[in-house]
């Protein structure tokens, strides 16, 4: 995964959240508030720029409605990277 930034503590921090984000989502299709309980986060700035933002731009994750990115009604899903990406998280944990 590429990020735009510079610093490498950066990336990797990204992603360690873009992983959990991967593993906390699953096969499921969640809203922003069910990925923030499954992550135990409640500040919803920090879910959206530090978690789906950047698993979005890295191809990880969809929206269900990508026409309508502010709707109350919009959820994400795995794209297959997402879950090419889990697939290697639980493998890596057995």
């Amino acid at each position: 995964i590429e990020f735009p930034w510079g610093r490498a503590q950066d990336a990797e921090q990204a992603t360690e959240q873009v992983r959990r984000l991967v593993l906390a989502v699953g096969p499921d299709v969640l809203s922003t508030v069910e990925i923030m309980e499954r992550l135990g986060l409640q500040h919803r700035p920090t879910v959206l720029y530090t978690y789906l933002t950047p698993a979005l731009d890295a191809g990880l994750i969809e929206m269900t409605l990508p026409d309508k990115p502010r709707s109350p009604m919009q959820k994400y899903r795995l794209t297959d990277a997402g879950r090419g990406m889990l697939e290697g998280a639980k493998d890596a944990d057995r």
